[in-house]
């Protein structure tokens, strides 16, 4: 029995050995994923009604935007076997959505007022689009209380800097006889603050590798609506204006992946990430119901992103 110890103890001191010679001779390493990723997440409102039925509400388009690619690339530097730092930038590929109805002019928003606009009341057809663009870039410092691929158990941990781009757009279109009116609203969030984050990574083999993660982050969040509503096929301009404001947003987000590592200069990976980000202002939410020219900025959106990733990494 002591001799079997012995020999498990010889095997796991020999690996550890062998892959912190594989870490630690490499400084630079560059990352390229591709994700397929679901876009999620909205309050439910309702946007057109046949009568006192709801025939288009928010819910229906974010459930219709299913799922859209992502291309992640990143780099890192090794200052020493307990720091690096890293740069990434993610482009996800805007969801989309769209949905019509047709009625018998008995389909309309629902102002408080029904007097208030004319093609919004008994109208013969309605459309909604809604479109949703997403950027993410970070640059982070990690400290890695026990070097990467070092030992069989690896501790790191973050502080770094988030930027994010959130921009949408949305519009209800209504058809009355020969007219056709127009309300369009695009909102835009631009996002940056700090971050924190924690990495934990299991080697259980020389060639394969578990990670875990999970990041949260404050952002100062620069919100803009631009909203347009017109009626009488667009001749006439109910609403037309601009409004900014500044809010806080927060975001919190997990990733799991498993590494193969072919060679000491090359491995590829899959996982699986999803975050929540909240404080937003999304462009169906800024639709306005009332009948009031007072201009404002809903902020209390919230979005879900989550889906897998592939990608390959390369170190020199």
């Amino acid at each position: 029995m002591r001799k079997k110890n012995l020999v498990f103890l010889l095997l796991v001191a020999s690996t550890t050995y062998a892959q912190d010679y594989w870490c630690l001779n490499h400084h630079i390493a560059l990352d390229a994923e591709y994700g397929y990723m679901r876009r999620s997440d909205i309050r439910d409102l309702p946007l057109v009604k046949e009568k006192k039925k709801t025939v288009i509400n928010t819910d229906d388009l974010v459930e219709k935007m299913g799922w859209e690619s992502a291309i992640r690339a990143s780099a890192t530097f090794r200052i020493s076997a307990c720091a690096s730092l890293e740069g990434q930038f993610t482009y996800y590929y805007p969801w989309k959505a769209s949905k019509k109805v047709d009625g018998d002019e008995n389909l309309r928003l629902p102002f408080k007022r029904s007097d208030f606009a004319f093609d919004y009341e008994e109208a013969d057809k309605a459309e909604a689009t809604y479109v949703s663009r997403l950027q993410n870039g970070e640059l982070n410092y990690w400290g890695h209380v026990t070097p990467q691929r070092a030992n069989y158990f690896s501790f790191s941990y973050l502080v770094g800097l988030r930027y994010m781009y959130l921009r949408e757009t949305f519009q209800l279109t209504f058809r009355k006889g020969t007219d056709k009116s127009d309300y369009k609203i695009k909102a835009t969030n631009q996002l940056v603050g700090p971050q924190l984050g924690f990495v934990f990574e299991v080697n259980p083999t020389r060639c394969f590798s578990w990670l875990f993660q999970i990041k949260g982050a404050g952002f100062l969040n620069s919100l803009q609506n631009d909203t347009f509503l017109g009626d009488e096929n667009n001749t006439i301009i109910l609403r037309d204006f601009t409004k900014e404001r500044w809010t806080d947003s927060w975001l919190i987000e997990g990733y799991g992946q498993l590494a193969y590592h072919i060679w000491p200069s090359l491995s590829i990976h899959v996982g699986y990430t999803g975050f929540i980000l909240t404080g937003v202002a999304l462009a169906p939410e800024q639709r306005d119901i009332r009948t009031s020219n007072q201009r404002f900025i809903e902020d209390k959106g919230q979005i879900v992103i989550d889906g897998g990733r592939a990608g390959i990494t390369r170190s020199f």
